[in-house]
């Protein structure tokens, strides 16, 4: 009895982890528990294995254990020999005393990221004492052995390791504390209206599109705060951008020469105006409206400089977009949540270029924005520390932008960013810099570091194809080296660096981020600092283009030839590792290795190549994806009540609790209680589609859009203060690695929609009769597509092309309507199945208005999948994944049908079991006691049980092939067994 509960918990507890987790993350958990047992398992065989070589000893029972061990090692590890093993290891210490240390480490490293993943200070330090313990046995232990012909190569992957390790731990020192500010609220640090501070809102822009602009400037218009003045500052001097500021009713300052790109456009609005407080947008960042009511509260403080807010994107960078990763965050979301944080706590929150507001008095006092440098936004900032002045990062959004289109465009930006922030060490090097405390030269260095890792990629790309093309050994080290320093450091990463980025990045998409601009960022290193220390002048500033469309996918081979180029290295050296592995036994352990090392280096190349295969981008406006109760008022007076799911500037998509008959132009009235707004917008429907559940899915394109309707619009999709916060996308690195394997055959097999139907369809499963009307029998049928003016039928025989039939659909109320039909489309599905579109033809206002009818009917009582035939059969109905609703084992459910169709069937159940909608069941029914028949289903509706009446389900028949239909067909018209319903009601 005992077992047999414990095997029942055991049971329960499995099957409701795999109900919670999908296959990819079922997946990286099995991958975690078999990558931990596999370290600890070879930490304990090798550590006795080496152990017992090295004090051999004799007698007493712990020695005969540790012997016991090493010989179990032995055979397990088949052809590695002792010579392999070296006697001792770091500064003298045994190697069993490293595998313990080792194995304590992980240990004590998966219990902290399982039950305290908060303690973020320390996964950190544990980190930093992992790291730093590789990096001895690197420098004491496995330099001094490299052959000479190998020395400068070893030594260079080394300061390659260093300068990775750097990087991250300056990086944990810039994350150690951060803030999260509340605001201050308007009403408490200026009280009085006529004392709060007057507020510039400058707009930038170059040569965006008008499109861009609009809803930029609309949304700075719509800002909340009565002493402010929108300007929109001109590089271009454009005469449809001066229209475009008169139209809003506001400010246009325009420039004939853009001398200084930004910062110059910046400094001339500066000298053109005289507010107290500057806010500046890009031209692609939307404010919401409580923008200045939640960050001027905290210019009370009179040495505060500038109040800096997240950028967030409404729209996919390319790595989410290319790789089709939605479980990946966007690649600056790390940077907005987790470092500005940390940089707050050190006082050093960065300037970023867009969503931060300036005191006047403060960037006087350094003569403006910075101008000899193209990263104007740190520079600034940078020198406003050095002067003493105060920063503050207020952790919330306020704003949404546009994200790069292109990969190519993405790497523009980044070079932008490499090369402006290698020109500060120029100018004022954060380290050299008077007036800046410890922590601000800790941030500004570190920010400034972490573009010139691409050196250290490149030779971790490099290093394994040296050592499998050409010998060359970077690291002597073999199977339990690795084994003992090596996985504690990768451990820690893989599991650690989540827990320190509070879930927005995994390690592994760090890599492929890195490897994917490493090149570019490395020649942009060198470059600048040539033409730093050689020449003079000012580099270029390029505006990132973006709100473009693409209508066909293309492969942007030019931003990726290095890393083809790598790629094609890797497989080249991995054939030669193969080539060693036979010809040169004593080469195991090291070509093993590095076989491993430039096979993941691999699937890091493969990343930052498909990244580059761009998908088509069809959509003009973006969308919000936000909630709005509104009103569908229809041309018969009808009022429908819903709910947005999305909104864009030219379309609004709505749900309904039933179907509603939407035909033809309608309005549809916002009701957005968020901002106080609502909108009437004139629309006609372009989609319809309705769920299992009976809610019913609408697409509305607005026509007829007044200036006015469109910029309330933009108000609704960007008023509202929070709607893109959203909880963190999180990932396993076992899932992200397959999800980048996968990506090929993802985007090839994955079709983005290009048309839109004028003409609204109906998803749902009907029988269908055709009768072409030349004397033979009439086909029997199914479809699961109806529209106004057309249905899709399945039939195991075809009908030509432009042939007259008549169609005769049972609607799932019991009525039959007959429509003249003719054959527009043909397509053969197997041997005999295919799959016909009939077009209906000459159809009255009557027939019309039944279509509509029938299609839109109201729910009541249970719901039919097609007309029904009281038709009793016994049968045997069990759960596919043999769990209940409520996830106990579920067992074989004795019933009979009480009505039937060639599309499902209504059960009454003999005991209460409990089920829930979709799901998916098997089916026996038994024609009499020796002819039965085996179906798959999915329960569509129930009818829980009442009144003494037992429940009854409707079921759906799934994956029915023709034969199966034209059977049950035959079985339940049987004359003397079963009689149609006239009208059919709730039951």
């Amino acid at each position: 009895m005992i077992w047999n509960r414990l095997k029942q918990i055991v049971d329960t507890s499995v099957y409701r982890t795999v109900n919670r987790l999908n296959g990819v993350q079922l997946l990286g958990r099995i991958g975690v528990l078999f990558s931990v047992a596999f370290v600890l398992v070879n930490l304990i065989l090798l550590s006795a294995e080496v152990t017992a070589f090295a004090d051999p000893g004799s007698g007493g029972f712990l020695q005969q254990t540790q012997q016991s061990i090493s010989d179990l090692a032995s055979l397990y590890y088949g052809s590695m020999t002792r010579e392999l093993l070296p006697e001792d290891s770091l500064f003298g210490t045994s190697w069993f005393t490293q595998a313990i240390i080792s194995g304590v480490l992980v240990l004590v490293f998966l219990l902290i990221a399982k039950w305290m993943p908060r303690h973020r200070k320390v996964v950190m330090g544990l980190t930093f004492v992992v790291i730093l313990r590789h990096l001895l046995w690197r420098g004491f232990e496995t330099m001094d052995t490299v052959a000479p012909s190998s020395t400068v190569v070893a030594w260079i992957v080394y300061g390659a390791e260093i300068l990775a390790a750097a990087s991250l731990l300056l990086g944990f020192l810039q994350m150690w504390n951060q803030t999260d500010r509340e605001a201050v609220p308007l009403d408490k640090s200026f009280p009085k209206g006529e004392d709060r501070p007057s507020v510039d809102v400058f707009v930038c822009t170059y040569n965006e599109p008008l499109s861009v602009l609009y809803r930029t400037l609309v949304g700075c218009k719509n800002i909340d705060y009565e002493n402010k003045t929108v300007y929109l500052l001109d590089d271009g001097n454009r005469s449809e951008m001066a229209e475009l500021a008169k139209k809003l009713k506001i400010q246009y300052i325009g420039r004939e020469k853009n001398t200084h790109a930004k910062a110059g456009n910046l400094n001339n609005a500066l000298e053109q105006t005289s507010g107290d407080l500057s806010l500046i947008f890009d031209a692609d960042h939307v404010p919401c409206k409580s923008f200045l009511k939640e960050v001027v509260g905290f210019f009370i403080n009179d040495n505060l400089a500038y109040v800096q807010t997240p950028q967030h994107f409404f729209t996919q960078d390319p790595f989410q977009r290319n790789l089709l990763a939605t479980e990946m965050n966007n690649e600056q979301d790390l940077f907005f949540h987790v470092i500005q944080p940390g940089n707050d706590a050190w006082d050093a929150a960065f300037f970023a270029g867009s969503g931060a507001i300036f005191r006047r008095k403060a960037l006087e006092e350094i003569d403006g924005f910075a101008t000899e440098t193209i990263t104007e936004d740190v520079h600034t900032g940078l020198r406003l520390h050095a002067k003493g002045w105060k920063s503050i990062y207020y952790n919330k959004d306020l704003a949404a932008g546009l994200a790069q289109d292109t990969f190519a465009d993405f790497i523009k930006q980044r070079l932008r960013w490499t090369k402006g922030m290698t020109q500060i060490l120029f100018f004022d090097h954060p380290l050299l810099k008077s007036g800046l405390t410890f922590g601000q030269r800790l941030c500004y260095f570190s920010g400034i570091w972490y573009f010139f890792s691409g050196l250290a990629r490149m030779i971790f790309l490099a290093a394994p194809i040296a050592f499998l093309l050409f010998g060359v050994t970077t690291i002597n080290a073999g199977y339990v080296e690795v084994l003992v320093y090596y996985l504690p450091s990768f451990v820690f990463l893989v599991w650690g660096y989540p827990i320190v980025t509070r879930g927005l990045r995994q390690n592994f998409w760090g890599e492929v981020y890195d490897t994917a601009m490493c090149t570019e960022m490395f020649f942009t290193n060198f470059t600048t600092v040539f033409s730093s220390l050689f020449t003079k002048g000012r580099a270029k500033f390029r505006v990132t283009p973006k709100g473009g469309v693409m209508q066909k996918m293309r492969f942007d081979l030019r931003v990726v030839l290095p890393q083809v180029f790598l790629t094609l290295l890797i497989l080249m050296s991995l054939a030669f590792g193969v080539w060693r592995l036979l010809e040169t036994p004593d080469y195991k352990p090291g070509v093993f290795i590095n076989m491993f090392w430039a096979c993941y280096n691999l699937v890091l190349l493969l990343g930052g190549i498909y990244v580059a295969q761009e998908r088509p981008q069809y959509r003009m406006m973006p969308r919000i994806f936000k909630e709005i109760r509104s009103e569908l008022h229809l041309q018969d007076g009808t009022v429908a009540i819903g709910y947005t799911t999305n909104i864009s500037e030219s379309g609004v998509a709505m749900v309904f609790e039933e179907p509603v008959p939407v035909s033809g132009v309608a309005s549809v009235k916002l009701l957005d209680w968020d901002i106080n707004e609502s909108t009437m917008l004139k629309v006609q429907p372009i989609r319809s589609t309705i769920d299992q559940d009976n809610r019913h899915y609408v697409g509305f394109n607005v026509i007829d859009r007044t200036d006015k309707q469109h910029q309330k619009l933009i108000c609704h999709m960007f008023g509202t203060p929070g709607i893109w916060m959203q909880e963190n996308q999180r990932t396993s690195t076992f899932s992200s690695f397959l999800h980048m394997l996968t990506t090929p055959f993802r985007v090839l097999f994955t079709k983005e929609e290009t048309t839109r139907r004028r003409v609204l369809r109906f998803r749902t499963n009907l029988s269908c009769v055709v009768d072409t009307g030349n004397g033979q029998d009439p086909l029997i049928g199914f479809s699961d597509d109806v529209s106004e003016t057309g249905i899709a039928v399945y039939l195991k025989k075809s009908i030509d092309l432009g042939t007259k039939v008549t169609a005769r659909i049972q609607w799932s109320n019991g009525n039959v309507t007959e429509l003249p039909s003719e054959v527009k489309y043909l397509k053969k599905i197997d041997a005999d199945q295919y799959k016909l579109g009939l077009e209906f033809l000459e159809l009255t206002k009557q027939q019309q208005l039944h279509i509509i009818q029938q299609m839109y009917r109201p729910r009541e009582g249970l719901v039919r999948v097609a007309p029904g035939i009281q038709k009793t059969v016994n049968c045997v109905l069990s759960v596919v994944d043999n769990r209940d609703a409520t996830g106990q084992p579920g067992k074989l459910i004795r019933g009979y049908t009480w009505e039937m169709s060639e599309m499902g069937a209504v059960i009454s159940l003999q005991e209460n079991i409990p089920l829930r909608r979709g799901m998916t069941v098997s089916l026996k029914l038994y024609w009499d006691k020796q002819d039965s028949m085996d179906l798959e289903g999915e329960i569509q509706d129930i009818q829980p049980p009442a009144d003494g009446k037992p429940a009854l389900l409707l079921v759906y028949f799934l994956n029915l092939s023709l034969n199966d239909v034209e059977e049950i067909s035959r079985r339940i018209h049987v004359a003397e067994e079963s009689h149609r319903f006239e009208t059919l009601t709730a039951i």
